[in-house]
């Protein structure tokens, strides 16, 4: 499939990507995650939107059925294919040390140019004015050419059962595609 072909299927599949995350309660009026700092470039933007809508879907998915789930990561092919990067459930992975690895994992396959998109997902719990923890999942986004940026979305109980709510974005520094990687990838 060439390039400007994933790139028409990935702009249907992000404008159902608003949809989506709409409906799962990710896209609201006062923290939309569309509505943060912009992309570099309509591609960034489009494959950004295509990953984080993949991942949305599987994150509500296992608050239900693992609430308490490890980090994981997921990655995008050229041909706009998002795959998993899970750990072994039979293994005593600390949170730490499973973001250890899915991070390794991430970084061989973007620097052997296999993966034009990155995340690494994980919750995080974090103190809010009140001094409650609030809870959320982080959803660290990455492109090729150094584009990074975090959506946190926050998780919600309703009626006993874990949801996603609102949802923010920020710029962040590259773990993945960091200048070195980008640069090699270049002279590829």
């Amino acid at each position: 499939m060439n390039k400007n072909r994933v790139l028409q299927k990935q702009n249907v599949v992000s404008a159902m990507a608003f949809v989506v995350c709409a409906f799962m309660g990710l896209a609201t009026t006062s923290h939309s995650v569309f509505a943060a700092e912009k992309a570099n470039t309509k591609e960034e933007q489009t494959n950004i939107d295509y990953m984080f809508a993949s991942i949305a879907q599987k994150v509500a998915l296992l608050l239900k059925e693992n609430p308490k789930f490890l980090p994981f990561g997921a990655g995008m092919d050229a041909t706009g294919k998002v795959q998993y990067i899970w750990l072994d459930k039979k293994q005593p992975y600390t949170p730490e040390g499973a973001m250890l690895l899915v991070r390794n994992a991430l970084i061989g396959n973007a620097e052997a140019g296999r993966l034009i998109g990155v995340s690494t997902i994980y919750r995080y719990g974090r103190e809010d004015a009140s001094g409650k923890i609030k809870e959320q999942v982080n959803i660290e986004l990455e492109y090729a050419n150094g584009y990074a940026v975090v959506r946190a979305v926050e998780i919600v109980d309703k009626n006993g059962e874990l949801t996603v709510g609102k949802a923010g974005q920020q710029p962040m520094q590259a773990k993945i595609f960091t200048p070195s990687v980008v640069e090699a990838l270049q002279k590829k």
